[in-house]
């Protein structure tokens, strides 16, 4: 009698740790996928965002591996952390350069703390997200799931800020703040024609990140079909939907993006010379129409960022940083440091560019960490896609690398946990596929 009572009571705990192992991990990827900028934003709150998801993947961490004799970390993630590591390196050295012996830098303290998101998120962040992978790699399914029911979430989120938006009835009290947001970022230019077409990111300041995390949402969705993991019959339908929600961002990034993911996905490895082809037609009738839509602004792009046309903007400032250089040699190895772009550019231009401009795009890790910081970076997600396995996974880092390409934040941390833990379904895909169901 006494065993039995004792085989229930651990029963019991096990389903409470289990619950509660749940939540954390459940509450890591919600804050993984808000954005401060946006929080404060929409909420009109003047705080000091503490990045509390690092904190609380830290607890899950610790509180699961308190209980094993061994922590075991996979050999191609040792190699992914040192890579990590290198890049996060050569932030620190473009740091230290910039600020401390070049005092290139306006805000030190400001650059500072663009060198700790750098470094939590590549050193702190990945080493924790590794160790929970390689010691309890079923959190593979339960990450890639929350991302799948967030993004539904968020989905819903927008629907309901555009409907009130169109209807003027405030179904939420933040109300005010999303229709600012609409009317900012919604004005739409297509070959010959402009139009307004209400756009919202939700918990995202930009479209085409929300862009970027419904891809990754999308590759989650097919890579759970793959594996034969359950999906709730909502999520089965919303995921069939998730491409048309991507194509209604308008990313000039993501779409293509989505579009070689279609492309190579399909039927794994066969048809290649095909795939080639329509690869190499999309790419020609894409670039027709940026080139038709923005001849403008990619001509006269120093014009046309002042008016912040989303091509000639990124442009004025991949051109602006090349200008710099010719000056400071130095830099275009280096960079200029954390942070430091939006000091300068400010200098240049105070009435329309602020301490938190930067390039817009993938472009912003050369300006700050130079050549070297970006060549590593590029070595990062080249080592990923070269080492995996599965043509799957192959597709999907390739594709989610072409949708961060134009992004204005390339650190999201949506971004960094999709990539890692799509890496790791190569090495635990089909111990998942034996396990879960």
């Amino acid at each position: 009698m006494q065993r039995l009572f004792y085989i229930q009571k651990s029963n019991i705990n096990k389903k409470k740790n289990f619950f509660a192992y749940n939540i954390i991990l459940f509450l890591f990827v919600l804050l993984s996928i808000l954005e401060p900028k946006q929080i404060k934003l929409l909420s009109n709150l003047n705080i000091i965002w503490f990045y509390p998801q690092y904190f609380i993947l830290g607890i899950a961490v610790l509180v699961l591996v308190a209980f094993k004799d061994n922590i075991v970390i996979n050999k191609s993630n040792i190699k992914l952390l040192l890579i990590s590591y290198l890049f996060s390196f050569c932030y620190l050295i473009s740091a230290f350069i910039n600020n401390g012996i070049l005092n290139l830098s306006t805000d030190v303290l400001f650059s500072l703390q663009g060198l700790f998101k750098v470094l939590i998120q590549y050193c702190f962040y990945i080493l924790l997200l590794v160790i929970l992978i390689d010691n309890y790699p079923k959190v593979i399914i339960f990450i890639m799931k929350y991302v799948i029911v967030l993004s539904f979430i968020n989905i819903i989120f927008i629907l309901i800020g555009i409907i009130s938006y169109r209807t003027g009835v405030n179904f939420l009290p933040i109300q005010g703040a999303i229709n600012k947001e609409i009317m900012h970022q919604s004005w739409v230019k297509i070959l010959s024609f402009s139009s307004f077409l209400p756009k919202f990111g939700g918990v995202f300041a930009e479209t085409q990140e929300l862009g970027l995390y419904l891809l990754i949402s999308y590759i989650f969705y097919l890579l759970l079909r793959k594996y034969k993991i359950k999906v709730n019959r909502i999520l089965l339908i919303y995921g069939q939907l998730l491409p048309a929600l991507i194509i209604l961002t308008l990313s000039k990034t993501v779409i293509p993006a989505l579009a070689f993911f279609l492309i190579w996905s399909y039927k794994g490895k066969k048809y290649l010379k095909y795939k080639a082809l329509f690869t190499l037609l999309f790419a020609i009738c894409f670039l027709i129409i940026i080139v038709t839509t923005y001849s403008n602004s990619i001509r006269y792009y120093y014009i046309y960022a002042l008016k912040a046309d989303s091509i000639g903007e990124r442009m004025f400032h991949i051109m602006t940083f090349f200008t710099f250089v010719k000056e400071h040699i130095f830099s275009f190895f280096i960079g200029m440091g954390p942070y430091n772009y939006g000091g300068y550019i400010q200098a240049v231009n105070p009435v329309l560019f602020n301490k938190y401009t930067n390039a817009i795009s993938i472009f912003t890790i050369f300006v700050e960490s130079g050549f070297f910081g970006f060549i590593v970076y590029l070595f990062f997600w080249g080592y990923m896609i070269v080492k995996s396995k599965d043509y799957l996974i192959k597709c999907s880092l390739i594709s989610i690398l072409i949708g961060n390409i134009g992004q204005p934040n390339w650190s999201m941390d949506i971004l960094v946990l999709a990539f890692i833990i799509i890496y790791n379904l190569d090495n635990y895909g089909g111990l998942l596929n034996e396990n879960h169901n």
